[in-house]
């Protein structure tokens, strides 16, 4: 039938002409571009996927060519039509079954006339299921006599993996998150200051969207005229439900189902968004709660799903062919090479001791000296001095005048005359200064030495002394010496080849097949350490920025006793002057010098200044100066006294280490100023100690590290290597151990997902004595949904046929070498499994059960979908059938080839070992044509 239709004409030859089927090299070249885009940036309707479509085809034709093209000879019929034959049709060769959907479901999401109208539902178009009905899929169904149960709807996956938000596109996903958020909390925060904008009056639109930048930083945001928590603007369009299309074959209904593809894909983001915001980091989830969005509602929802959601494996199958098995059957033992020989002589004893002694010897020695001196010194000097100078002049002048006179006429006549002057002038003058001077001077002398010296020693020593003793003796008066012939056996098993009939065929490759082995076989030892290890994370997450925050927790986690002090934030500094006079007369100034800590910087002062006066027709008057800026005060009396403020913003921060400080005052009888000076820490005094603290913090915690890698060292030394317990046993339950393994791992790639079913819980009762226990007890709700995935993977593969190859251990991992190369097992086949690197196993399908698998592989859905089979419904395995698998009765096997079965022994080495006794002439010999000995 399905040869029939016209798709079936452009198949000949070779499955890859269906590329000419005319617009399919357009719709593959457009899908293929879509593939590598990323599904938030799709197109967002059936408008825009056309353009796409069109913008990929490698002529360039435009839309409207395209699609007459595409509709003269019905590209969406035939495309429909090859998936059917791909699907369902006996082609004898591989099929691009996955290729043909895809490029089927974007022909009918561009072509069909109520195709995608958002950018979810392209989506939901273009991932949606091609769900075949069963009268093209397969046999009519066979029911009993029970009415036929209703169809049930295929459910949505329940068990999603751990979203591993460590991984590089979680990290980049979670920055994108925040980005999101951090666009809502403006976009709300924008909300809330245009509302209180407009309620205090401000109207004007560009006025509130000026202020809003000013606030949020952000000029794309603006303001919303609805409530904050009206999301409708930011948010993307809540999902619609697309239409169902259906489609007429033969008479039999392909049902194209978006419907049903919308439900399923918004039940999965429902319980995925759930698992995934409880793995989110605490600050997002908090952030997410403060703005009430829902996570799947967010366009990072995509990013956050990469790689988390399960799809089908596709696995397909290799072909049918004839089942053939090869069955062996242990059939004896034989005497193999020699592995040595011991001889005891008549009368000799001998004895043999094997000590082996292991030591293990490290040194670390370590010591580290700091020497830190600090050296402040603050000196205040006053200085007092007096000085007086005391000059005196004295000048006196005393002039005496006198004459004589003397004449002679006769009797001589004396005539005598004197006058005398006296002048005296003093002049004295006193000076006197005192003078008085405090001068302060601060030092500081800081000498740092750091010394490192290794010195002590931490010396481990083990020693371990094995002693073997093996002894021959033979009696004095024995008639012969003898010699004792070790031989390896081998075993012998007798192979016949079987044929089962046709089957449909799997092949799948299975790495290191034995891994799971290896891990549950090996005892981790516990090591029992005097310390716990230091917090790395804590470290990792610290740096120079956020040590400040972290300091507490660092001091708890490290135990850090030298970490230097936090200092304060800010700081204020009192100032004050004071001075007394004498009314309208009174004038005063004085000044001083602020003193700032190192580290911190002034950024504003405030100044309260009161006076007193006799006479109030004179108010005070004045001034304060600071660093150069000015600022003048006048006081408005009441009575006669009154006060004043004054205040400093400093644009600049004043720098120390000394900030003058000045004052003036006029018409007083007393004044007093008080100034506050409010100093900041600045931002390299903060970056400092932020150094400096971390500089401690990372020396304690190497410190710790290297203390708790010396206890590790002690302990492993002491506790000796994790010892290996593989299992043993007979070679039919070796053998059943390495069957299960290898369906556990083939059906972990059947499922594209790790088997790791939760079907049991604890049940809680009351002990007698009141203390609480639980007992294991089954999940009815998780077994409900997913027993029927369990008994079809169960039942729809013959798994008591399945055969495998073990390929060497060199195609498994190179750090798994050094176990797998040299392990010894005492069972032969189970030793070339556990260093196998690899597997290859041939799997048949359970006849009855093709198109079930099939439909499995495409979709993850079992049984088609509808659910567990009822008796007589196909796809149920009776009770009796499934156990007789289990216990391998015989069966419709033929011996192959009918005519000559063949039959083979097959030889197995092993490490056992049989000693026998020998004359000289009887040394082993083998037979060189068959290597049995003779």
């Amino acid at each position: 039938m399905l040869w029939s239709v016209p798709a079936a004409a452009y198949l000949t030859g070779a499955v890859e002409a269906w590329r000419n089927i005319p617009g399919v090299s357009e719709l593959r070249a457009a899908w293929e571009r879509l593939a590598n885009e990323d599904p938030a940036n799709w197109p967002a309707n059936q408008a825009a996927l056309r353009t796409y479509v069109a913008d990929a085809t490698p002529d360039g034709r435009n839309w409207s060519a395209l699609s007459r093209a595409m509709a003269s000879v019905d590209t969406l019929a035939l495309l429909n039509d090859v998936v059917l034959i791909f699907k369902y049709a006996a082609l004898h060769m591989r099929r691009p079954l996955r290729l043909a959907v895809e490029v089927y479901r974007l022909a009918r999401a561009i072509l069909d006339a109520k195709g995608p109208a958002t950018r979810d539902e392209v989506e939901a178009w273009l991932r949606a299921p091609i769900m075949v009905p069963q009268p093209l899929s397969g046999p009519l169904r066979r029911r009993g006599a029970h009415p036929p149960p209703a169809p049930k709807p295929p459910q949505p996956p329940t068990d999603f993996p751990i979203f591993d938000i460590s991984s590089p596109d979680a990290v980049r996903a979670l920055k994108l998150l925040r980005t999101h958020l951090d666009d809502i909390e403006n976009v709300q925060l924008s909300g809330r200051i245009g509302n209180v904008l407009r309620e205090a009056g401000v109207t004007d639109r560009k006025s509130i969207e000026r202020i809003i930048t000013d606030v949020t930083g952000r000029p794309d945001i603006v303001p919303t005229d609805r409530a904050p928590d009206d999301r409708r603007e930011w948010l993307p369009p809540l999902r619609a439900t697309p239409a169902v299309v259906r489609m007429q074959l033969f008479g039999a209904t392909l049902t194209f189902d978006t419907a049903e593809a919308s439900a399923r894909m918004a039940k999965q983001r429902q319980t995925l968004a759930r698992r995934l915001f409880e793995a989110l980091p605490d600050d997002i989830r908090r952030r997410l709660g403060q703005s009430g969005v829902a996570l799947e509602d967010l366009p990072v929802w995509h990013e956050l799903l990469h790689g988390v959601t399960n799809a089908p494996s596709y696995l397909e199958p290799v072909g049918r062919n004839d089942l053939l098995l090869v069955r062996q059957v242990t059939t004896g033992y034989r005497r193999a090479e020699v592995a040595y020989i011991e001889n005891v002589m008549i009368g000799e004893t001998r004895t043999r001791h094997h000590t082996q002694r292991v030591l293990s010897r490290q040194e670390f020695s370590e010591s580290i000296e700091r020497e830190v001196e600090e050296t402040r010194d603050l000196q205040v000097s006053d200085k007092a001095s007096l000085s007086r100078e005391v000059s005196k002049v004295v000048e006196e002048d005393l002039r005496t005048e006198g004459s004589v006179q003397v004449t002679s006429r006769g009797p001589t006549k004396v005539v005598a005359s004197a006058s005398v002057s006296y002048e005296r002038s003093t002049e004295e003058a006193a000076k006197s200064a005192e003078e008085y001077a405090r001068e302060t001077i601060e030092r500081a002398v800081k000498r740092t030495l750091d010394r490192l010296k290794r010195e002590s020693k931490s010396l481990f020593e083990q020693e371990t002394i094995e002693e073997n003793h093996h002894g021959f003796e033979r009696d004095g008066n024995a008639a012969d010496h003898v010699s004792g012939v070790y031989q390896y056996l081998e075993r012998i098993s007798r192979a016949k080849m079987f044929w089962y009939g046709e089957r449909e065929l799997y092949d799948l490759l299975i790495p290191e097949p034995a891994a799971l082995i290896w891990q549950l076989a090996t005892t981790h030892k516990t090591l029992q350490l005097p310390i716990e290890a230091p917090d790395a994370d804590l470290f990792a997450s610290l740096t120079v920025d956020n040590i400040a925050d972290k300091r507490e927790a660092v001091i708890r986690a490290y135990r850090v006793t030298d970490i230097p002090p936090l200092p304060a934030a800010t700081k204020e500094i009192p100032v004050s002057f004071s001075a007394t006079g004498g009314g309208d007369s009174a004038k005063h100034a004085s000044d001083k010098e602020l003193q700032v800590p190192d580290g911190y910087e002034v950024i504003d002062a405030d100044f309260a200044i009161s006076a007193e006066v006799e006479d109030d027709e004179y108010p005070p008057n004045g001034g304060i100066s600071v660093a150069g800026q000015v600022q003048l005060w006048e006081i408005t009396l009441s009575g006669n006294k009154g006060q004043t403020q004054k205040s400093f913003t400093f644009a600049t921060p004043l720098p120390g280490p000394a900030v003058p400080v000045a004052m003036n005052a006029d018409n007083f009888t007393s004044i007093a100023v008080t100034g506050t000076f409010r100093l900041r820490l600045t931002a390299v005094a903060a970056k400092q100690w932020a150094i400096s603290a971390y500089g401690r913090v990372a020396e304690r915690y190497e410190q710790l590290r290297r203390e708790y890698a010396q206890a590790v060292i002690q302990a492993t030394v002491s506790q000796g290597p994790d010892p290996v317990t593989l299992p043993m046993g007979t070679r039919q339950w070796l053998n059943q151990i390495v069957r299960a393994e290898l369906q556990r791992s083939a059906i972990d790639l059947m499922r594209n997902a790790p088997v790791d079913y939760q079907l049991v819980q604890s049940h809680p009762y009351a002990n007698a004595d009141g203390t609480l226990s639980a007992h294991p007890v089954a999940d009815p709700v998780a077994l409900h949904e997913v027993e029927p995935e369990v008994r079809f993977l169960q039942q729809a593969f013959e798994w008591e046929h399945l055969t495998w190859i073990l390929y060497p251990y060199f195609w498994g991992r190179r750090s798994e070498w050094n176990r797998t190369v040299v392990t010894n097992h005492p069972d032969p086949d189970f030793n070339v499994f556990l260093n196998a690197g690899a597997a290859r196993l041939q799997i048949p399908v359970r006849p009855g059960f093709e198109s079930m698998v099939k439909h499995f592989m495409e979709t993850g859905e079992v049984y088609l979908g509808e659910g567990l089979p009822s008796m007589g419904d196909e796809g149920y395995l009776p009770f009796i059938g499934e156990q007789l698998t289990t216990l391998g009765p015989p069966g419709d096997e033929v011996p192959w080839p009918p005519d000559a079965p063949r039959e083979w022994d097959v030889i197995a080495p092993t490490s056992l070992l049989l000693v026998r006794t020998l004359a000289d002439s009887q040394l082993p010999a083998w037979d060189p044509s068959t290597g049995a000995e003779i």
